[in-house]
């Protein structure tokens, strides 16, 4: 069914969500999500707003969007990489790091 299950991880919120509601049911109401439901699933703070965009718009934004949580958690392992090439190019002589889809190449 499209109903979403409270205790497993929910499907993938899509760009097109807005044209595919009921196939994101609440798991207690018979209502699909709102978009700040949505939001929360993509890890959207509460005090986050879309600005003044329609339904569709909002909804689009979300499924478009790498979720908060996990762009936080990317970016702190990618600045933790940096610095760490930073500090040791002083003592190692490194001269270039490249940053390829999910793996670092230092380059001496």
């Amino acid at each position: 069914t499209a109903r979403l299950h409270p205790d497993r991880p929910s499907k993938t919120i899509v760009s097109h969500m807005a044209k595919d509601t009921y196939a994101y049911i609440h798991p207690w109401e018979s209502r699909t999500l709102s978009v700040r439901e949505a939001a929360r699933i993509q890890s959207f703070p509460d005090w986050f707003r879309f600005g003044s965009v329609g339904l569709v718009d909002a909804f689009r934004a979300i499924g478009n969007a790498v979720p908060p949580l996990l762009s936080h958690q990317l970016s702190s392992n990618v600045a933790q990489i940096l610095w760490a090439n930073d500090a040791s190019s002083k003592n190692n002589g490194w001269k270039k790091m490249e940053v390829k889809a999910n793996h670092c190449v230092l380059l001496v």
